[in-house]
């Protein structure tokens, strides 16, 4: 098992532990501090060991996961091993917890499979889909966490259940694993279990929704069975609602499988495509058929729209005048100008990778596009001129957008270059790049944001190698560092630093042996040698620092005096006067922890003492539970207590003494002119009486009176612990007039 971490530890030379999150048996995560930019990160580390093959197959698996830049996705900012025990960095999100199952919903399980398609279209599986990584903040927004990262950083053994039997598992992770998982999270939002009977709670589901839903579920998934971005609107459709888009596409589905054309796939994200612009006219026949280059790389598509059959149905039953043809002509040419447009700008935005900078935006422009199509599909051409009309302005929006999102981009790649973080510092640039790809300075500062991981490597590698003394191999990572960023002028400044080192062991050693002899109590020599160190480096403030030290022994003894002179009042039980003192000697030295924890000792014996005063002054205070309940811990309290003046013990008896007669009832009599009503008040009424004798525990009571004609009266009675003679004359006597 991995040794126990202590906050304040300095962990492999580069980040400083700050704040225990998580401690099991399988791992432990902090906060750290990352020294050499200051930023907060999340270190998790496994308390099992890790093969070196395992070790080097996991940096070859991260190294495939960095062209995921995603919203939804969290990626591991550096993987390592600390005395064999792996261990990862990721960016620290305060906000963002692991994901509960019963707070499960629709949106997350939308997010989930919108990273998940993104990351199928690159071809890289996660394989551990599960609750426990999937972090969600209280806005409901989700991050995945965990890809390239072995089981050991995924696996939650309470979870388990969402992933694909082990039996039927790849050696590497598969798209066919990340499907099965995202079944599961499905069966769960469905029925509160991962494992349900899908056919008991899908009653009502369209067959196509259950049908994706049950193939999902099944062992034998291939890893490409499923386009995700059609499972996803086909679920969001059923779940969420949104039926514009998906009865365009059913409509379109209908009218194509007669002919034996396929169902033209309906993305989201980076791989978005396109529905074309297929309007019918009132009877007549528009065929429109734009084909269009897909690939991976250029992200072009290809899409072919056939509906002659409904035209030639619509066409044989509809007969129009010159005049309504003519206008429905002019329709129909509006709808095409607009639809050109259209295509031009979303081919534009395209070749920009606006799904990088613009996803949302885009992804509105489109939805008004869909919309469009689908209203002259149904005949209601002016409606679908104004969405075209809608969509063309919001593309020519973005057009216009673009130089101010090179500009912005451009600038924050700057800012997190500058910063060390290569992760924004990517992405950032990554959105410049896209729009901009013939610019030479954004190149430039890419390549470098892509080499900052393995220069920021070289930096801590090197400022260990300095810390330990190893002045040659701090030297050489320097370089290492230089030789890939000569413009990170940390790699500079560290060559040239390592130069000065010689000196620098001259002042420590100088430092060293003034703070040993200052340890001897020998004040002359540790300012000699502090004056040795001041002639090496006089702006240091390290020897400043020791000629402190000299001076404060000073007040060292002054607070020494402050702490006998406590101890003694102590031991005359005079607590405030001791505390006094220690309050004293911390004003002079507040990080001394004794006098600290004598303090809170007095103020605790200060408080019971108060606490035993209060209750002999006042014994009725007893008749309450809560009151009754705390004497006797003081009591307890106070008896354990070694240190007593005469006068507590005394006052300690006198409350045992209360306590053992606060639950003896005592008699008492009451008498009154058998006409007045007596209420004792939240406890019993009398009625009317001469004279009644009741027992009462000891305490204050609220006696009532009241007569028909006469004024009530309320009297307070005491009823003292152990007392003898209790009488209450109690009855109404001023009348009412």
């Amino acid at each position: 098992m991995a040794e126990e971490l202590v906050s304040g530890d300095i962990f492999e030379g580069a980040y400083e532990l700050k704040e225990r999150r998580v401690t099991t048996d399988l791992k432990q995560k902090w906060l750290v501090n990352e020294l050499e930019t200051g930023r907060t990160l999340a270190l998790t580390l496994l308390n099992t060991k890790m093969s070196p093959e395992k070790i080097s197959s996991t940096y070859k698996r991260l190294g495939e996961t960095r062209g995921l830049i995603h919203p939804n996705i969290l990626l591991a900012t550096e993987f390592g091993s600390y005395l064999n025990y792996p261990y990862i960095i990721e960016p620290e999100d305060g906000l963002y917890e692991p994901l509960q199952t019963e707070d499960l919903k629709w949106t997350s399980i939308d997010q989930v499979l919108d990273a998940v398609a993104f990351s199928h279209s690159l071809d890289i599986a996660h394989g551990f889909l599960n609750p426990s990584i999937i972090l969600t903040d209280d806005r409901g927004n989700i991050q995945i966490s965990g890809f390239g990262l072995p089981s050991e950083f995924n696996t939650n053994q309470q979870q388990v259940e969402f992933l694909r039997p082990k039996t039927i598992r790849h050696s590497l992770p598969s798209k066919g694993e990340d499907l099965y998982s995202i079944g599961r999270l499905l069966a769960y939002f469905i029925s509160g279990s991962p494992n349900p009977e899908i056919e008991e709670y899908s009653v009502g589901m369209p067959s196509q929704v259950k049908e994706t839903i049950k193939s999902l579920l099944e062992l034998s998934t291939s890893d490409k069975k499923h386009n995700l971005f059609e499972t996803r609107l086909i679920l969001d459709d059923h779940f969420n609602k949104k039926s514009e888009t998906i009865e365009a596409v059913k409509f379109r589905q209908n009218q194509t499988e007669s002919e034996g054309v396929p169902l033209t796939q309906k993305t989201s994200g980076p791989r978005r495509k396109y529905i074309l612009l297929g309007g019918l006219i009132v009877g007549f026949m528009l065929t429109l058929s734009i084909l269009k280059n897909f690939d991976l790389t250029t992200r072009r598509f290809s899409e072919e729209v056939a509906i002659d059959n409904l035209v030639q149905e619509n066409k044989s039953r509809t007969i129009l005048s010159p005049r309504e043809e003519a206008e429905r002509e002019l329709l129909v040419e509006s709808g095409k100008k607009l639809a050109k447009g259209i295509l031009e700008a979303q081919v534009y935005l395209d070749d920009l990778q606006v799904s990088l900078w613009a996803e949302k935006d885009y992804e509105n422009a489109q939805k008004a596009f869909e919309t469009a199509e689908v209203l002259f599909l149904e005949g209601r051409q002016e409606e679908a001129l104004t969405n075209y009309s809608l969509a063309a302005e919001q593309l020519n929006s973005l057009k216009k957008l673009v130089p101010k999102i090179f500009e912005d981009n451009l600038e924050k790649g700057k800012v997190a270059l500058k910063k060390g973080d290569y992760s924004a510092a990517i992405s950032s640039l990554t959105k410049a790049y896209a729009v901009k790809q013939d610019n030479f300075e954004v190149g430039r500062l890419l390549e470098r944001a892509k080499n900052l991981e393995e220069v920021l490597g070289y930096m801590r590698r090197a400022s260990l190698e300095e810390k330990n003394g190893e002045f040659q191999k701090s030297l050489k990572f320097y370089e290492a560092a230089f030789n890939l960023d000569p413009a990170w002028e940390a790699a500079s400044a560290g060559v040239e630093r390592i130069q000065t080192k010689i000196k620098d062991r001259d002042y420590l050693a100088a430092m060293s042996a003034g703070m040993e002899a200052l340890n001897m109590k020998n004040y002359q020599l540790a300012i000699r040698r502090f004056e040795e160190a001041k002639r090496l480096y006089p702006e240091r403030r390290g020897h400043q620092d020791g000629f402190l030290r000299v001076k404060q022994e000073q007040i060292t003894e002054t607070v020494n005096d402050h702490i006998a002179k406590a101890e003694a009042k102590i031991s005359s039980f005079d607590w405030r006067g001791a505390k006094e003192e220690y309050l004293a000697a911390l004003r002079l030295s507040p990080d001394l922890v004794q006098p600290k924890n004598k303090v809170e000792i007095i103020n605790k014996r200060l408080e019971l003492i108060g606490s035993l005063n209060r209750v002999v002054r006042d014994p009725m205070l007893l008749k309450s539970d809560t009151e009754l309940s705390e004497a006797i811990k003081v009591v307890a309290e106070l008896t354990d207590l070694t240190e007593k003046s005469d006068e507590t013990a005394a006052k300690i008896q006198e409350l045992i003494n209360y306590i053992s007669l606060a639950r003896v009832k005592i008699p008492v009599l009451f008498l009154s002119d058998n006409e007045s009503k007596v209420i004792i008040e939240r406890f019993k009424s009398l009625g009317q009486f001469q004279q009644l004798e009741i027992d009462l525990l000891p305490g204050r009571y609220t006696v009532t009176s009241s007569r028909s004609g006469f004024r009530d009266i309320r009297t307070e009675v005491l009823v003292f612990p152990g007392s003898t003679e209790n009488q209450f004359y109690i009855a109404n006597s001023e009348q009412v007039r």
